[in-house]
């Protein structure tokens, strides 16, 4: 069982890691759009997941490396609807603190999430560069954000076998 410093950690991970989500999505889209709330959901679920962030980290950022993940890895992500609905409250949780600390901004009119901040605060800037799985996790969810920036809510839900 996890202690609530443990808990509050993966908060700030999570707000961190869909702040790079946010950003990447947004210079990747052809129209600087921002992603749902919808689309954010998944984030989480695959950037914690060792298998998929091994598999993910470092590949390039266009599309068809997304294609070419989902085709060479099949099983990476089965169970990421359940993965994703059992995630449900840290990925709010953390879009909660994330603009709380001003990381980020949620639209509720539009249920768009926005990047707010421009860089991180020093403290997480330096327990990241500490840890190497800390790095990883932010690394899967920049391409995760560039990738999901290129394709519409659609084809997403196709990809992944998601239902919102």
């Amino acid at each position: 069982m996890l202690n609530e410093f443990d808990i509050f950690q993966n908060k700030v991970l999570g707000a961190h890691a869909i702040w790079e989500f946010t950003k990447n999505f947004q210079i990747n889209h052809s129209e600087k759009g921002l992603p749902s709330l919808l689309l954010a959901m998944p984030v989480l679920p695959l950037c914690m997941n060792k298998r998929v962030v091994t598999g993910i980290k470092e590949r390039n950022f266009k599309g068809g490396s997304l294609l070419r993940a989902l085709d060479e890895n099949k099983d990476l992500f089965s169970g990421l609807q359940d993965r994703m609905e059992g995630m449900a409250n840290l990925t709010l949780e953390s879009i909660y603190l994330g603009s709380v600390v001003g990381l980020i901004s949620y639209d509720r009119v539009n249920s768009v999430i926005a990047p707010v901040a421009k860089s991180l605060p020093l403290k997480i800037k330096e327990n990241m560069s500490k840890n190497s799985e800390y790095v990883d996790i932010i690394n899967t969810s920049r391409r995760i954000g560039a990738w999901f920036g290129l394709f519409n809510q659609s084809e997403i839900s196709l990809y992944f076998n998601l239902t919102f």
